[in-house]
């Protein structure tokens, strides 16, 4: 993998954790569980990793901090918590990604995005799995075209540029920005 490659896919990883970040702060606010400032420093500390690729940083015991403000969805009556465990999840991955340069972290990362969009329809469109088009209703979902149609958007530039810049980086992110909303337009 060149350099390019690894800070492209550090980007895809990024902007995929920065729109599931506004589903962890939107459960917060409504179960008064979680820090959502920890997410937020190990994503801005992450933005600078991908703007300066030299500078060395150490995420030391990142594992055990997040899981402590990640939720047990079983233990909320809502997908939110799921939604907010997939945020947290993403950050890990993303941290992953950085120590270990695999890309199946970012895979797990946009795996993520689409699962929390999916969950997020099934409850508030009180889908039934055994309906024929289950799956047809979900994928044609407003919410769920939206994250395909960013995550495609994003690597269709990324394949156009050959170097990334802060211009780069600034230009996807507002590309993606949802009005301080995440990809569940919480």
């Amino acid at each position: 993998m060149t350099e390019i490659d690894y800070k492209k896919n550090l980007l895809i990883g990024y902007l995929t954790s920065l729109r599931l970040y506004p589903n962890y702060v939107f459960f917060e606010k409504k179960y008064k569980f979680g820090k959502a400032e920890i997410l937020r420093k190990y994503l801005s500390t992450i933005r600078e990793q991908i703007i300066n690729v030299k500078s060395e940083i150490k995420f030391d015991n990142y594992e055990s901090i997040i899981e402590k403000i990640t939720p047990v969805p079983h233990e909320y009556d809502s997908v939110l918590a799921s939604s907010a465990l997939d945020a947290c999840a993403s950050v890990v991955e993303l941290i992953s990604y950085i120590e270990d340069r695999d890309y199946s972290h970012i895979q797990s990362i946009l795996t993520l995005a689409t699962d929390s969009v999916d969950m997020y329809i099934q409850e508030n469109e009180n889908l039934d799995m055994n309906n024929e088009d289950f799956e047809m209703r979900i994928a044609t979902h407003p919410l769920m075209v939206k994250e395909h149609n960013i995550q495609k958007g994003i690597i269709g530039y990324l394949n156009k540029i050959q170097k990334i810049d802060e211009k780069d980086l600034l230009t996807l992110e507002i590309l993606q920005e949802n009005n301080g909303l995440g990809n569940l337009n919480l």
